[in-house]
C-alpha cells in the first residue's frame, strides 16, 4: 500500500518507547504473479548491534526448530489464537502526542485449507466484540501444545502462521501458513554469492 521499511515503526514491548531498528528486507517472490496472498508478506531483518546499543526492551527470539507447527498438520477444530492490535481499539491523542493501542488475543478454530495456495482458513470465536479486523493483518496465529513437565501440564506457543484477511462479520479469517514464513527467513539467510 506505499508503505517503506524506513517509514515503519515496531516496538519490542508495550512500554518500549524505541522502535526497532531494521537493517534489510525482504518480500516473497514467486513465478506465479497470481497469487496476490503471498505479496503480502514482508520480512524486516532486525539489527542487533544497533538495538544492543539503544534498545530499551529485551528481544525474545522463536526458535525456528522447535516452535513451529505448520498448519498443514493442523485439525479442524484446533484451538487458536491470533496476537494483533485491532485498529478499532488504537487510539491517536495528537495533542499529547502519544497512539495508545490495546493488544487482542482472540480465539479461533481451524478450519481447513483455503482456495488460495500456501493458506488456511480459521473461524474467530472470541468474546471480544470485532466491528472488523482492520489492523489485525500481519498478525502471528499460535497453536497452544500442551507438554507433560515434571508431573504438571505447560503450554508452549507454536507459530502456525500469519494472519492475511477476513471479516467480522463472516467471523472467518485466512493467514498464511508458518511453512511460508519459515522459507522466508531461510532465503534471507542464505550467503550472497
Amino acid at each position: 500500500m506505499g508503505g517503506t521499511a524506513e517509514g515503519l515503526r515496531v516496538f519490542p514491548s508495550d512500554g518500549s518507547r524505541i522502535s526497532l531498528p531494521f537493517n534489510e528486507q525482504y518480500s516473497v517472490k514467486l513465478n506465479d504473479a497470481s497469487d496476490q496472498e503471498i505479496k503480502d508478506v514482508f520480512a524486516l531483518r532486525i539489527d542487533l548491534d544497533d538495538f544492543a546499543v539503544a534498545g530499551d526492551s529485551p528481544l525474545i527470539a522463536q526458535d525456528l526448530d522447535q516452535g513451529l507447527l505448520y498448519a498443514e498438520n493442523l485439525k479442524r477444530g484446533d484451538e487458536l489464537w491470533i496476537v494483533g492490535y485491532p485498529a478499532e481499539s488504537n487510539f491517536v491523542d495528537y495533542e499529547r502526542e502519544t497512539i495508545r493501542s490495546t493488544r487482542a488475543v482472540i480465539r479461533a478454530l481451524y478450519d481447513g485449507e483455503s482456495i488460495s495456495d500456501h493458506c488456511h482458513t480459521l473461524c474467530i470465536e472470541t468474546s471480544i466484540e470485532l466491528n472488523s479486523l482492520d489492523g489485525l493483518s500481519g498478525s502471528p496465529v499460535f497453536y497452544m501444545k500442551r507438554v507433560l513437565e515434571e508431573g504438571e501440564f505447560v503450554e508452549y506457543p507454536l507459530l502456525v502462521g500469519m494472519l492475511l484477511r477476513g471479516t467480522a462479520s463472516s467471523g472467518i479469517a485466512h493467514f498464511v501458513t508458518a511453512r511460508v514464513l519459515t522459507e522466508v527467513v531461510r532465503i534471507a539467510e542464505r550467503p550472497v554469492s
